[in-house]
């Protein structure tokens, strides 16, 4: 009998490859920061040929031929790893770098920190919150090559040591600008119809304003091309720009109007009751107002239905702001309270006692920590809002009308014809 028939196959039958076989060594540690990669046989003639050095690929060819001819059905399949060498080429060693290092020295650091918490969960969390406190700290600084200038802010040195940023002009800071920064510089001549609420985009490039005498414009200061100008012949109190510059919103004298980049009304919402102040919260689509009623009200703007209205019950105010973190609603009151407020709960989350007197404005910064507040009594508070304590505190001249908090952590006091730029002596991680 042939040796075709023998095995049962038929005569002209070509046999088909055998699959690579693997062959796996162990794992082994020769140093605290040395790896060695396992190493692999390779029993391919394909893969021989592109990716072994010709010193093995002799040896190798040998090897793969006589697996070709010793394979039976009853063979297991074993792993192919294309990544791991030949025999005879050697182990791969891989040297972890000093970041791998030190995230090692981190986590033994925090282990060893907390090693006495007996509740593992909290142990766990602490641990956590140690290892990547530490590690934003050295991102931080390996960042800081990146920063080849300063951030902005006006430093005023003198013989006395009284510095007075009055008599430095808009020219003469424009003079020591670089020419792409003098271009941010614009000035607009628009007494007419003022006083002027505005807003802008989140992306920061457009620009809207809404003067109390009925005066409401649009415009990309970027370019310093107007888009829309209008005149709705009412009091306006406040302009707020929605999810984008294509709508935004104006608190008229008896109620809400939306309109569109064109300057078209869209809507009239006359049961927000003569609305003082406007916030919008992106990541929800919610519009919120608060009128002369006292009633703070949410309305979602993808369908145009009202959420809910809560009482305030503590009168008349036009002190509004976001916190831009948890969106949360902050309101100041005539009798010195702020109150934090959601959509879901008809009381106030969280009462707090700012001033003695009427709170004139609010602010809260970009990563939603600290809250600023002013009020009728020439004081400005800074507040921590995870504890709601008192940090700092501040008099002015006058009361402060208007207030913002910048994202390197500058606040901006604005009373009459005066600004006052201050620092929060905040260190933001």
């Amino acid at each position: 009998m042939s040796e075709n028939k023998k095995f049962g196959k038929k005569a002209g039958a070509t046999q088909a490859p055998a699959k690579p076989q693997t062959e796996t060594q162990t794992l082994e540690f020769k140093e605290e920061d040395t790896v060695t990669i396992e190493s692999t046989t390779v029993h391919h003639p394909v893969f021989v040929k592109r990716h072994i050095k010709s010193g093995t690929a002799a040896a190798a060819d040998a090897q793969s031929s006589s697996s070709h001819s010793s394979s039976r059905k009853g063979d297991k399949k074993k792993k192919f790893d294309p990544f791991k060498p030949a025999p005879g080429q050697g182990s791969y060693e891989i040297k972890l770098d000093d970041r791998k290092v030190r995230h090692k020295q981190y986590k033994e650091e925090a282990e060893k920190e907390f090693e006495n918490v007996k509740n593992l969960k909290l142990k766990r969390k602490l641990e956590e919150t140690s290892f990547h406190e530490k590690l934003s700290r050295e991102e931080k600084e390996e960042f800081k090559v990146l920063l080849t200038q300063d951030q902005g802010a006006i430093e005023f040195e003198d013989e006395t040591g009284l510095a007075n940023t009055a008599v430095l002009t808009q020219d003469r800071i424009k003079s020591m600008l670089s020419e792409s920064a003098r271009k941010k510089m614009f000035d607009l001549n628009m007494a007419q119809f003022g006083p002027y609420s505005i807003d802008y985009t989140r992306t920061g490039r457009h620009l809207l304003m809404g003067g109390r005498r009925g005066h409401i414009a649009l415009m990309d200061w970027q370019k310093f091309k107007l888009l829309t100008e209008i005149h709705v012949k009412e009091t306006i109190r406040d302009v707020q720009f929605l999810h984008n510059e294509t709508m935004f919103a104006v608190a008229q004298k008896y109620g809400v109007y939306l309109y569109d980049d064109n300057g078209v009304e869209l809507h009239e919402l006359l049961d927000h009751v003569e609305p003082t102040a406007l916030e919008f919260l992106p990541y929800h689509f919610l519009l919120v107002t608060i009128g002369k009623d006292g009633v703070l009200r949410y309305r979602d703007t993808s369908i145009g239905h009202m959420v809910c209205e809560h009482k305030t019950r503590l009168g008349e105010t036009n002190v509004m702001r976001q916190n831009p973190q948890n969106a949360v609603i902050h309101v100041g009151h005539s009798n010195g309270q702020v109150t934090l407020w959601t959509p879901n709960d008809p009381e106030p989350a969280v009462k707090l006692l700012a001033h003695h007197s009427q709170v004139e404005a609010l602010a809260i910064d970009p990563s939603g920590r600290y809250m600023a507040t002013s009020g009728s009594d020439s004081k400005v508070k800074i507040w921590d809002m995870r504890t709601f304590k008192e940090l700092h505190s501040y008099t002015t001249l006058r009361p402060v009308e208007t207030m913002d908090i910048s994202q390197t952590g500058l606040l901006g006091l604005g009373f009459g014809p005066h600004v006052q730029v201050r620092s929060l002596h905040i260190v933001y991680f």
